[in-house]
């Protein structure tokens, strides 16, 4: 995946999900509409290739193998990526504990899969909290 083009205004963006009939749709929608987009199945993996490509945007689900989508942005926010990321929390249910859960752990939002193209839409063009508060 990934173009090596990038127009101002658009998005690296990193899916971490298990579920291949999620991550690789999800992924082909951005590409279309002219992100450049790299897809992970695993936590760890998520992590490491954060770093590599310099994703400003992640879709994480909250629940991966070898490590939870809660542990990936900790350890993100933790180990800062030298520039503001937009990490949004890919939940199957969505439920008030999991979504106070997901802001105590530093994702800026939680969406329930499947995410649609209107809601994708929208998380491309808001960026993340310390974008917008930057902006302020």
């Amino acid at each position: 995946m990934a173009s090596s083009v990038l127009w101002p205004g658009h998005r690296r963006v990193l899916v971490v999900d298990d579920d291949i009939g999620h991550a690789y749709p999800l992924a082909d929608l951005i590409e279309a509409l002219g992100h450049q987009c790299w897809v992970v199945r695993d936590g760890y993996a998520a992590v490491n290739r954060a770093f590599h490509v310099q994703a400003d945007m992640m879709l994480v689900a909250t629940e991966l193998p070898l490590m939870c989508g809660f542990e990936v942005c900790q350890r993100l926010r933790k180990n800062s990526l030298g520039h503001p990321v937009q990490i949004v929390a890919m939940s199957n249910s969505g439920d008030d504990d999991e979504r106070r859960e997901a802001v105590d752990c530093g994702f800026d939002e939680l969406v329930v899969k499947p995410v649609d193209g209107k809601t994708l839409s929208r998380l491309l063009h808001r960026g993340s909290v310390e974008e917008r508060r930057q902006a302020a």
